[in-house]
């Protein structure tokens, strides 16, 4: 009966999650959707091949780990996860990480990281199950957008210093692989800077520029490298060892580990802060990306069922001697416009990744380690979004304090110390300001009376709707307060949003970028959206932060506290005027008083 009753307890916290979701795109699978997967596949592949081989360098880990990685993730995550918004592999964030970790464990050698490597990988995957298990994935809202854009930068910092010593030809000696350490070391060794290796990272770069310049659709990365690697191999012809750069090792089948993750005492505490580290960054990176990718094909995202896949993804990444498994940015929205239709895009691009491993390790050494690492350098400055980061810092004096704070920790600390840093700020900052926006609809019964509108009764779909914000709009409580407003610009009918902001406070970086959403995906639909009853410090932060030319200055009223009406009925005006002074429905959206008889 004890067993019974566990069983059921589990059946119960495990019901929100599919166990094998590739089950159910197995049933409903076309030729038509096998095409289109394919044709994505070998896009994404060619594109992640390079991008492997980089994110191992990264980690100061040998490439073929790197592309193991790729490879594993994309066979593995797609059978869990059920859907191709998510593209599963090593990100540049976690690589950085990856590296910070095992420097600060001590693994200072490649054989003590290779040894390490497995465990960290594994507890990842283990954190993402119990994750996803527990829903913890619905708390990602929390961590506020300032936080992961200051640690995303302090990331990116640090991939550029760590592969400039590669680029300019230089061997580090120290063990120390902090911003400052690596920065001064290949300064005071400018004497031993390689000119063709420079010369040849120029090379790679402008051939990089060339072809997503005249060859857009083609994969940059890939054709950059083969470029490098034939004007290296060239000048080699020519001119003999005078030209010569550092080259990257080939590996056999030998070169590939199959190992079970170390599980004693001493490894797990090595590796446990590590992994919770990246677990997290994976957890707000795929969270992140996998909403946007699925927000532009209108469909629906279960953060905890991607989760699920991202952490099954890791276990067989540990078990294979693979990196960590992250979400990625580009593959994810190259696996969109690239047209993939289901999971097995993924799974069929890691085939592809698979045979591409098995049969390149033995040309590895025609690859100019400058020359890659000249891509990953550019790819680094990829992560630096210049846009977020000045709406971040003038939105408010809170969002600057952050990311600062965040930014100087990921570079003077372990980039794990820095994650734990920012998620305590976002958390400080949930217990100062919590609060989330109350929306009830009212609308005109039969007997022309404003009432809150039950189940079907009520008007019809208005094509007017005005929201009142009554509450604190910040980071905690931005993404609620998007889902409301999301909904209802799905309304067919729906032609102006109106929104009262008398009551709304605390408004932040977080929530200015969600309202940009909205007013950008909106507006091709046909939606205009109004503010009125904006207070001058809500005013100062649609300034600072750039929305006011994205809202347009004719869609915001001013608060008029001398005539409180005022404002809202030049929305309203406003509104008319927009449809052409035809006649409207109305729907008015309110936090709802209490009466008087209840009020005590």
């Amino acid at each position: 009966m004890k067993k019974l009753r566990i069983s059921a307890r589990l059946r119960a916290q495990l019901g929100h999650l599919s166990l094998f979701p590739i089950r159910k795109v197995v049933a409903e699978y076309t030729l038509k959707d096998a095409l289109a997967d394919a044709k994505a596949s070998i896009n994404v592949a060619l594109l992640t091949f390079p991008m492997g081989m980089a994110f191992a360098l990264m980690a100061g880990l040998p490439i073929q780990t790197g592309l193991v990685g790729c490879a594993v993730a994309a066979l593995i995550g797609p059978l869990f996860s059920g859907t191709s918004f998510l593209a599963f592999g090593p990100s540049n964030a976690t690589a950085v990480m990856l590296l910070s970790a095992l420097t600060t464990a001590g693994a200072a050698t490649v054989e003590a990281r290779l040894a390490l490597l497995p465990t960290i990988v594994f507890l990842v995957g283990i954190f993402l199950i119990l994750a996803a298990i527990t829903r913890v994935a619905n708390f990602v809202q929390y961590i506020s957008r300032t936080v992961v854009t200051g640690y995303i930068t302090a990331a990116a910092v640090l991939i550029m210093v760590n592969q400039l010593p590669n680029l300019l030809g230089v061997s580090l000696h120290g063990s120390d692989s902090t911003f400052y350490a690596i920065l001064f070391e290949t300064v005071s060794r400018w004497r031993e800077i390689n000119p063709s290796a420079v010369v040849l990272a120029a090379v790679t770069l402008g051939a990089y520029a060339l072809v997503r310049r005249f060859l857009p659709k083609f994969p940059d990365m890939a054709l950059a490298l083969v470029a490098a690697c034939v004007v290296n191999w060239v000048a080699g012809l020519v001119l003999g060892d005078a030209v010569s750069v550092a080259t990257l090792t080939d590996f056999g089948l030998s070169g590939l580990s199959f190992e079970l993750p170390n599980l004693s005492l001493r490894a797990l505490n090595s590796a446990f802060s590590a992994a919770m580290a990246i677990a997290i960054l994976a957890m707000i990176e795929g969270s992140s990306i996998g909403k946007s990718v699925a927000a532009r094909a209108g469909a629906r995202f279960d953060s905890n069922q991607e989760l699920f896949g991202l952490g099954m993804a890791n276990l067989a990444c540990g078990f294979a001697g693979g990196m960590q498994a992250s979400g990625s940015l580009t593959r994810s929205a190259l696996t969109f416009t690239s047209g993939a239709s289901t999971a097995f895009s993924g799974i069929f691009s890691g085939v592809i990744l698979l045979a591409a491993l098995l049969g390149t390790g033995n040309v590895m050494h025609l690859i100019p380690s400058p020359a890659l690492a000249a891509l990953v350098m550019f790819a680094g400055t990829r992560l630096i979004n210049m846009k977020t980061i000045r709406l971040v810092t003038a939105a408010t004096r809170g969002d600057r304090a952050v990311f600062l704070l965040t930014l100087a920790c990921g570079l003077l600390a372990p980039l794990d110390v820095a994650i734990y840093f920012g998620v305590g700020l976002s958390i400080i900052l949930f217990l100062r300001k919590t609060s989330t926006p109350e929306i009830v609809e009212y609308a005109y019964n039969e007997s022309g009376e404003l009432a809150e509108k039950v189940g079907a009764h009520g008007s019809r779909d208005p094509e007017v709707s005005i929201v009142h914000i009554d509450g604190n709009l910040y980071f905690g409580s931005a993404e609620i307060f998007q889902e409301h407003l999301r909904r209802m610009l799905a309304d067919p009918d729906l032609r102006v949003l109106i929104l009262k902001f008398r009551n709304a406070h605390h408004l932040d970086a977080t929530s200015a970028m969600l309202l940009e959403e909205l007013v950008r995906s909106a507006r091709p639909a046909g939606r205009s959206i109004i503010i009125c009853e904006v207070r001058p410090e809500v005013y100062r932060v649609f300034r600072a932060a750039g929305l006011v030319p994205v809202i347009g200055r004719e869609n915001i009223f001013m608060d008029t506290p001398e005539n409180l009406p005022l404002s809202s009925a030049r929305a309203i005006r406003h509104a008319y005027k927009i449809l052409g002074g035809r006649e409207a429905r109305v729907s008015i959206f309110a936090k709802p008083k209490k009466s008087a008889a209840t009020s005590g």
